[in-house]
């Protein structure tokens, strides 16, 4: 009689699931890589998105502002505003800009993040000169003096330098930076533009 062997033996089974095992981790290793991947392409391009809005926000309203309104420091700006809370503009009677505001932006460095205040002024009479000219009734402040409360516009910025080029432009760079996180290396997207001023 002949001996039938049914099944696998050891040394087959053995065999078998290190193949297994191999294949397994060669997928499972592609799939993080995959996923790290776009991970990491995905907060690159929200660094993005971000330094896009707030870009295009900063300059916006620095086009819309005189040139004889402006105040420039390493890490701020002010402008004058003769647009209204909802974005209308104002006008004199005489179609003349009704300046009705400054806005002032600046970098809060220990928080990292750029903020936003809006100083609405009586009347318009002040308010197409600079912002350390503007009198409330206490006297003149420095722009710094301003840079208070407001509103956070974006976080992890850790540049923001405004410089005056000449009389009629303003250079603005920004940078953003999001840290290390587990296998993520930190990643940084710096953005610079030059605004002409209107006079």
């Amino acid at each position: 009689m002949k001996n039938c062997r049914r099944g696998l033996g050891l040394v087959e089974v053995v065999l078998a699931l290190s193949l297994l095992a191999v294949g397994l981790g060669l997928v499972f290793s592609l799939f993080f890589t995959a996923s790290r991947s776009v991970f990491s392409g995905g907060r690159r391009h929200d660094l993005q998105r971000q330094a896009s809005i707030i870009l295009e926000r900063v300059v916006t309203t620095l086009q819309a502002a005189p040139q004889r309104a402006l105040s420039v420091a390493p890490s701020a700006l002010s402008c004058a505003s003769c647009k209204d809370r909802d974005g209308r503009t104002l006008l004199n009677p005489d179609g003349s800009s009704h300046f009705c505001a400054y806005e002032i932006f600046w970098l809060d460095a220990a928080a990292q993040e750029l903020r936003y205040r809006r100083l609405d002024v009586p009347g318009s009479a002040q308010a197409g000169t600079p912002i350390e000219f503007y009198d409330d009734g206490s006297g003149i402040h420095p722009l710094s003096s301003y840079q208070t409360s407001g509103a956070p516009l974006t976080r992890n910025l850790t540049e923001f330098r405004c410089t005056q080029s000449s009389s009629d432009r303003v250079e603005l760079d920004l940078t953003l930076g999001v840290p290390a996180q587990g296998q993520q290396a930190a990643q940084s997207l710096k953005l610079s533009s030059s605004v002409r001023l209107r006079l």
